[in-house]
């Protein structure tokens, strides 16, 4: 789950507008320009409590209002930071919605559902205010988005969106929860291996795809025998 705060920029020097004609051959004739930005310029991952074993929150910065997934432009310039729950203890479910296959399936990541998550996130967005906050950023920030400055678990409960790292429908062990065991087979069926994301029996303290590609270089190990 991730939470962004969003400000106005007070200089034209975000991303937003950034679709233009002559950056969109910039990009496409030289590779450079805004366009060629991934969206997320810089981040940082720390601990909620200095005493904890590892980071277990992280924030990302986009020089753009990242405002309903980027989709909604309050308009104008504008960045935000994305505070980032890296170590969820909510859990939620995939299913099959019928015996169809072409079927979409059930998805409901029950953010929040555990009440341990809430806390630890409005420190992130705590964080996230203090660095917006610092004098260094102060030519550049201007209003918040929306316009007002919300308590951390309103904010949370209003602004908080998935991060798109879905992991775990899958897991790997030897327990009765688990689908795969050590050799990526799936448990009770022959000739099929699961290689993605979904076997990871805990969410990571990272983005999914270093460690997917973990899983698919063991996975290429085992089918060569």
């Amino acid at each position: 789950l991730a939470a962004p705060v969003a400000y106005f920029c007070l200089e034209p020097v975000s991303l937003s507008g950034a679709r233009t004609f002559s950056h969109r051959w910039k990009h496409r004739l030289f590779g450079t320009g805004p366009l060629a930005s991934n969206g997320a310029e810089a981040g940082a991952v720390f601990k909620s409590d200095t005493t904890l074993a590892a980071c277990d929150l992280e924030i990302l910065f986009s020089a753009g209002h990242y405002v309903d997934h980027g989709f909604a432009s309050p308009g104008g310039h504008g960045f935000s930071l994305i505070p980032i729950l890296l170590t969820p203890s909510s859990r939620g479910f995939l299913s099959l919605r019928t015996a169809d296959p072409l079927d979409p399936p059930l998805i409901d990541p029950a953010y929040l559902s555990n009440p341990a998550d809430l806390p630890l996130l409005s420190e992130g967005v705590r964080t996230a205010r203090r660095i917006l906050e610092q004098h260094a950023l102060a030519k550049f920030r201007g209003a918040p988005v929306p316009g007002r400055i919300l308590e951390p678990e309103q904010h949370i409960r209003e602004w908080g969106q998935t991060l798109y790292h879905p992991a775990g429908s899958c897991k790997l062990g030897t327990d009765a929860e688990a689908v795969v065991g050590a050799n990526l087979k799936v448990h009770g069926m022959e000739g099929l291996r699961i290689a993605d994301a979904s076997i990871f029996p805990n969410v990571p303290r990272a983005h999914t795809n270093a460690p997917t590609i973990l899983v698919a270089e063991r996975a290429a190990q085992l089918l060569r025998g």
